[in-house]
């Protein structure tokens, strides 16, 4: 299956296969799919290669993601428990099995 370009708002425009092209044969291409010139000078470098994403891994915290669950927590599910009986009972039964967990979790067999 050959690699899709997209353009214009995230939309496969055209299907081609970039892997066995080189950029000067591909640049009349798409000038001939989009009707878009483009510069004279183009030119590929090593700098083209490197992308705006880092090469090494690092390891971060994410805090979007804690304070997404946070809002989550806090205000849709008691929204949600108030509006629907059902899902009041379910979470008052996921709560109690929550709880029975920890504790078993925590005895000591001697």
């Amino acid at each position: 299956m050959a690699p899709h370009i997209r353009i214009y708002g995230d939309r496969e425009y055209a299907c081609v296969n970039i892997s066995l092209r080189k950029l000067d044969s591909l640049i009349p291409e798409l000038a001939n799919l989009t009707g878009h010139k483009p510069l004279p000078n183009v030119s590929l470098t090593e700098s083209d290669f490197a992308g705006p994403v880092p090469t090494v891994l690092t390891q971060q915290f994410d805090y979007w993601l804690l304070l997404s669950s946070l809002y989550f927590i806090v205000f849709l599910l008691p929204w949600l428990a108030s509006k629907f009986p059902r899902v009041r009972l379910c979470l008052a039964r996921l709560l109690v099995k929550l709880t029975r967990l920890a504790g078993a979790a925590h005895e000591h067999a001697d």
